[in-house]
């Protein structure tokens, strides 16, 4: 098994149970440095995933989004995704897990000089697809 499977279902258990945001993000940001998983991984698109991302931050930035640079990995052998996105200008990054549903992204405002993270949750909608609602009330989100 590889090294860094372990610590994905550890992130995910944080992503269902951890209402401290930070927390979850600290420990994705240390599993992509402590593990080559960008090796095992492969650039793929996934328009939904943009799609939530760019949902959340109309919601941020109180309007339209300029989203460019967007950039997707899903590592291989499993349902976790990965990426990054320039939104208005703001580095954001997001996880995903396929299988859970729930992911989460981080949009670091430099022009307010803060970070906020936002759970992204999904919903199936029909056979096989699934529809990303970023505004999903069932949990605190902006932190």
């Amino acid at each position: 098994m590889k090294p860094y499977i372990e610590d994905l279902k550890k992130l995910k258990h944080k992503l269902i149970n951890e209402s401290d945001f930070s927390i979850i993000a600290n420990y994705f940001f240390d599993i992509v440095e402590q593990h080559p998983i960008i090796k095992n991984a492969k650039i793929v698109k996934n328009k939904i995933l943009i799609q939530a991302v760019m949902a959340v931050g109309e919601s941020y930035f109180n309007g339209k989004v300029i989203a460019s640079q967007p950039r997707i990995l899903h590592v291989n052998n499993t349902n976790f995704y990965h990426g990054a996105v320039m939104l208005n200008d703001c580095l954001s990054v997001f996880c995903y897990f396929e299988d859970l549903k729930k992911g989460m992204l981080s949009i670091h405002d430099g022009n307010k000089d803060k970070v906020i993270h936002v759970r992204i949750t999904g919903t199936v909608i029909g056979k096989n697809k699934t529809y990303v609602d970023p505004y999903d009330k069932t949990t605190p989100t902006v932190h």
